[in-house]
């Protein structure tokens, strides 16, 4: 990076192109794999580069590379973390701490180790940047007065190199005290950025956009927003002296605060409403219909279908300026798209952000992947509230439902679908959706018909999916792209993403899910047991919960009318087939395949509750058995994927499970229990915690003591070295 940047100005476009499609576009997984092998390898970590806040904050710092695209990429990294539930390394979490700022939204959605803004930070920031605000003040009064031939002397080579980039945020301050930029004036400024090198051009833009908020936090918002939007657009469309795309990718990750982030969203919107942003996007919006691969390549032919006005020998800025690359469309689209998710994320007046999804719903036509980019963006949203607002129940239900509205929003306008093709339920695009059980129920079957429907659908040309009514096209302005995933695909991420914004809460929605499968007649409950533990498990670990819950209300009452053969013996399948299905045989297959589909994180998850609360649960023997048709498929699916750090976690869940055989008074099948636990040793377990089980056996029936001898070498927990070397053979660890 450090050695190409100040000089390959195409290079530096095609990373701000990347680093923009990597945070909102790519899938977390891919996400968190290529920055972890590819990325953060490479970012020095030392905070005299590039790559942090300076602190205080400090507009006059040139550099190398742009600490927003570093913190961008933090930022998917944290996300995706967040969606699939893993662990961020201590190390890194220290140094992203150490070196950037976090608003107190982003420390409740992406990370809550995120350490927020000190309570002095706004005054601090104010302060900090006075200076430059000063500064810009004197630079557009000389704009003003000196002859435009000398402008690129005057910013470039009168003061040092260190000097803080003031050409836009000056030029700005004439245009809002109304001077109108003349074409020579035009010429000059391009003229002096070509003097300048890259990041001497992004920190312009950086700065620009701090003076703004701060001249916004100084008078009221909202009035200085409406009285910036003709001098803003006049910058940033009419005469183009900054590229419109690079100016909401740093709206959107500069701001260093919750406050400083609802001025820029002000900014936004006063843009969103000129006339010139309706006809630019009016412009960008009409593209010939065409197939993807014409569509792509043409694509690169355009470098702007905007701006008609000027003439043939005029500079234009989209052709000389270096951090330009690419049609706008791309670039606008993945830059709109963080900033909508920042305005998710704050509790922004609900007309305010119609504002600004309306004011892009035409651009998202052209969206290259609205169903990953939507599920990406709301997996984080859900379960946001953490143990602060533990005392605000209600609050936070409204919260929640007010955040989902507000999503449902932004999905239906970024998944376009023709008529006849929606990939919603009628439950989702209703106005007013009710929040029954009824209605949950209704939703669950529905939603599980809909994946069931397309699970073998094969790869087959689009055309003929378009033809297949139980398939729904896969993207729905396919005359210029590419499918964005497979039909099986395209429906489990609609499923997912309609039941992340669904007003129905997960408890009563994922009850549903559970009561469908073993109270609906089901012809092939294999089908929708399958289906049903996809669509589970697509659903951030948070949202899965409920699942636990059900799982620790089948002990003790639930298990009143039912034996144990019934518990060993007896298959879902089997039982649903002969109208004899209850909800235990429902619960103890769909938590077997959730098991199956789900990722390594979430298994750890449950692994960590049944540690704290199944002790309390199992109290007798039907609990136990109950309770290893559940646990003894999640720690083989963990044993699986052959991690040993979390394979060592699981061994104390067979420790735990010997003492809970331990509490219980009365054991009538001995030889079903000590079975399963010789499977424990020679499966899962070995001689690795062999001392701990040796105490809890000794202490137990002797009928136990001595079916379980070969696991301890004698029944009074003592051995000779030899023996205990060769049983430790016996360890497949």
């Amino acid at each position: 990076f450090n050695s190409f940047v100040p000089n390959q100005y195409d290079l530096y476009s095609a990373l701000e192109l990347f680093v923009l499609r990597l945070c909102t576009w790519l899938p977390p997984a891919d996400s968190i794999n290529f920055i972890s092998r590819m990325v953060l390898p490479q970012l020095a970590r030392n905070k005299n580069h590039v790559l942090v806040d300076v602190c205080p904050p400090n507009p006059y710092s040139i550099l190398t590379f742009p600490h927003e695209l570093a913190k961008a990429l933090f930022v998917t990294y944290l996300r995706s973390c967040k969606l699939l539930g893993q662990e961020v390394p201590p190390e890194l979490l220290n140094r992203i701490n150490s070196c950037y700022f976090w608003t107190e939204s982003q420390t409740r959605f992406l990370n809550e180790k995120l350490v927020p803004n000190p309570s002095n930070f706004e005054e601090r920031e104010t302060k900090a940047f006075t200076g430059y605000v000063d500064l810009v003040h004197t630079d557009s009064t000389q704009m003003r007065g000196l002859p435009e031939s000398s402008w690129a002397t005057y910013f470039c080579q009168t003061f040092p190199p260190d000097r803080a980039v003031t050409i836009f945020a000056a030029h700005f301050r004439n245009i809002y005290d109304g001077k109108t930029t003349s074409p020579a004036e035009r010429e000059a400024i391009i003229t002096t950025l070509k003097n300048m090198d890259v990041p001497h051009q992004i920190t312009g833009i950086n700065s620009l956009v701090d003076y703004l908020v701060q001249e916004a936090k100084r008078d009221n918002i909202e009035h200085f927003a409406a009285a910036s939007s003709n001098a803003l657009a006049a910058l940033l469309i009419e005469d183009e002296i900054i590229p419109i795309d690079r100016f909401f990718f740093t709206a959107a990750f500069t701001a260093r605060s919750d406050e400083s982030t609802l001025a820029v969203l002000s900014l936004i919107r006063a843009i969103c409403r000129h006339h010139s942003f309706t006809e630019m996007t009016r412009e960008l919006s009409t593209l010939p219909k065409m197939g993807s691969a014409d569509f792509i390549k043409k694509m690169n032919e355009l470098k702007t279908r905007r701006r008609t006005s000027h003439s043939q020998n005029e500079q234009r800025i989209y052709d000389e300026h270096p951090s330009y690359y690419g049609h706008p469309l791309l670039k606008i689209i993945s830059s709109v798209d963080a900033l909508i998710e920042r305005a998710l994320q704050l509790n922004i007046p609900d007309e305010h952000f119609r504002e600004l999804v309306d004011a892009f719903s035409p651009l998202y036509r052209f969206h290259p992947f609205p169903l990953t980019y939507c599920l990406s963006v709301l997996s984080p949203l859900y379960g946001h509230t953490d143990t602060r607002d533990g005392d605000k129940p209600e609050e936070n239900r409204q919260q929640i439902l007010k955040m989902r509205q507000r999503a449902r929003m932004l999905v239906l306008s970024v998944v376009k679908y023709e008529a006849g093709q929606c990939p919603f339920s009628s439950h989702f695009t209703s106005a007013n959706p009710s929040t029954t059980e009824d209605d949950a129920y209704s939703l669950a079957l529905t939603l599980t018909k809909n994946l069931i429907a397309v699970l073998n659908i094969g790869h087959v040309p689009s055309d003929s999916l378009d033809a297949d009514p139980r398939c729904p096209s896969l993207f729905y302005t396919g005359e210029w792209r590419s499918n964005e995933l497979s039909p099986q695909g395209h429906t489990l991420y609609a499923i997912a993403v309609e039941m992340l914004t669904s007003p129905i809460s997960n408890e009563v929605l994922g009850r549903a899910f559970i009561d469908l499968f073993w109270q609906e007649r089901l012809e092939q409950p294999l089908l929708y047991l399958n289906a049903i533990s996809l669509i589970l498990t697509s659903l951030p670990h948070t949202y899965t919960q409920f699942l636990f819950t059900e799982i620790m209300s089948i002990f003790g009452e639930g298990l009143k009318d039912t034996t144990i053969d019934e518990i060993i013996l007896e298959t879902h399948e089997r039982a649903s087939l002969s109208m004899r299905a209850t909800k235990l045989s429902a619960i103890l297959a769909l938590s077997q395949a959730f098991w199956h589909h789900a990722t390594v994180p979430t298994l750890m998850w449950f692994v960590t509750r049944f540690e704290t609360e199944l002790e309390a649960g199992v109290r007798t023997e039907k609990d136990l058995f109950a309770a290893l048709h559940v646990i003894i498929p999640l720690l083989q699916r963990i044993a699986d994927s052959k991690e040993k750090n979390q394979i060592d976690r699981c061994f104390r869940m067979v420790v735990l499970f010997y003492k809970l055989l331990k509490s219980i008074q009365v054991i009538e099948r001995e030889d079903n229990i000590c079975d399963l636990l010789y499977h424990f040793k020679y499966m899962f377990v070995g001689d690795f915690v062999k001392e701990d089980i040796n105490i809890l056996i000794d202490s137990m029936q002797c009928s136990l003591k001595k079916k379980l001898k070969f696991i301890v070498q004698s029944t009074e927990g003592k051995g000779n070295q030899e023996e205990a070397d060769n049983e430790r053979k016996d360890s497949l660890l």
